[in-house]
């Protein structure tokens, strides 16, 4: 069955000043949903991700590192956590995109390139 990755995009600048106690209703409802697509039989694996401003980027120029603080793309708007899940079809993905509890941001489905691909298998 192909899987695919459910993207969330959010303005993180939502998030950053919420206290722990003003967060646990949206992580409560966000557990409701995984355990649906668990329930669903779709669940594949899902994480939620760090503030954007802790990361680091390896940027690679002619086969040269380095390593910068913060995101590769500076934006109020990242990723902000992904699930990945097994769907019959894009449609069927969307499906479980509509249903993530979120009030604001977007949910980017792809398909993901299975561990199969160009083996002429």
């Amino acid at each position: 069955m192909p899987k695919y990755i459910l993207l969330m995009v959010v303005d993180e600048r939502g998030w950053e000043n919420l206290k722990p106690e003003e967060m646990q209703p949206m992580i409560d409802e966000m557990e409701r949903y995984n355990q649906s697509v668990r329930d669903g039989g779709a669940w594949v694996s899902g994480e939620g991700y760090g503030f954007s401003w802790d990361a680091k980027t390896v940027r690679v120029q002619d086969g040269q590192r380095s390593v910068a603080d913060g995101p590769a793309i500076e934006s109020p708007v990242q990723v902000g956590g992904h699930w990945v899940i097994e769907a019959g079809s894009q449609d069927e993905a969307i499906e479980w995109a509509k249903k993530v509890p979120m009030q604001n941001g977007s949910i980017e489905v792809r398909e993901l390139v299975p561990d199969d691909y160009g083996s002429g298998s």
